[in-house]
């Protein structure tokens, strides 16, 4: 069992910080794992979190093998001796806090709303930890991939629905990218004291629902929303995308993945619309 460290005994143990590029930099956020493995230099990542290494939620499974986990356990940071923390801000708050008292350098980043907070997280992350080049890389294949993502018809009206089968609103960084693909999200005003039901978004009659879930994948709470007695009787007049959430999370070239995957699920369902 481990055992916790007083404070004043964490200034003990980590380094004095430094402006030069960091060389052992630990990430306690799946969106910092992502970043820092891409952007960085090997063996400039002294530790990322143990979700990295899970397929079904990371974009950097393949990159993330043979560098320690952690839990995000303020004991097993400082064992790792960084001179560089990168978290997210509503995630291991009390690890955040202990670490900057210590004098530790946390670098937070908030969770991106928009496509233009993801490439300012990608610069972020890049100008601090030496990498412009590579970060200015990941942009423009960014840039790339969304080149030409509007669509020129007519939006599709969808809601989406999340991990636990409720709707989502605007204000998140999915709700940017439907925009560019083709779609539009019919789920805008929500009655802050009840849940906003599967029942309440068919009611705004939709012409898609996007799903949290893979694409021919196992069950999941998201997509056992299908077999739900009040879209069964309108499967016929409603298409159903899967889109898993590690490819809209978080800034990166998984976001171009996303917007495609939308691309061309709204171009069948305009092809259906026209009869072929």
């Amino acid at each position: 069992m481990m055992r916790f460290l007083p404070i004043a005994a964490l200034a003990m143990v980590v380094p004095t910080v430094a402006t030069a590029a960091p060389q052992r930099i630990v990430s306690l956020n799946l969106c910092a794992d992502e970043l820092l493995l891409r952007l960085a230099q090997p063996g400039q990542v002294a530790s990322v979190t143990w979700l990295a290494r899970d397929e079904r939620q990371s974009t950097v499974a393949n990159l993330a093998g043979g560098i320690p986990a952690n839990g995000g356990a303020v004991e097993e940071i400082l064992a790792a001796r960084p001179d560089l923390v990168i978290a997210g801000t509503y995630t291991t708050r009390t690890t955040v806090r202990l670490l900057r008292l210590a004098g530790l350098e946390v670098l937070e980043l908030p969770p991106p709303t928009t496509l233009e907070e993801s490439r300012e997280a990608i610069r972020t992350v890049a100008a601090r930890i030496g990498a412009q080049e590579r970060g200015e890389a990941l942009l423009l294949d960014l840039n790339e991939k969304f080149a030409g993502a509007a669509s020129v018809q007519a939006p599709i009206r969808t809601a989406v629905i999340g991990a636990y089968g409720f709707p989502t609103g605007p204000g998140s960084l999915l709700d940017d990218l439907i925009g560019r693909a083709g779609f539009t999200n019919i789920v805008r005003v929500q009655d802050e004291n009840r849940e906003f039901s599967l029942e309440d978004a068919l009611l705004l009659r939709p012409q898609a629902l996007i799903i949290d879930a893979e694409p021919g994948g196992g069950p999941a709470l998201a997509s056992e929303i299908v077999h739900h007695p009040a879209l069964r009787k309108l499967a016929a007049d409603i298409a159903i995308v899967s889109l898993p959430s590690r490819l809209w999370t978080c800034p990166g070239p998984q976001l171009g993945t996303a917007v495609d995957v939308l691309r061309r699920a709204a171009e069948g369902i305009h092809r259906r619309q026209r009869g072929y």
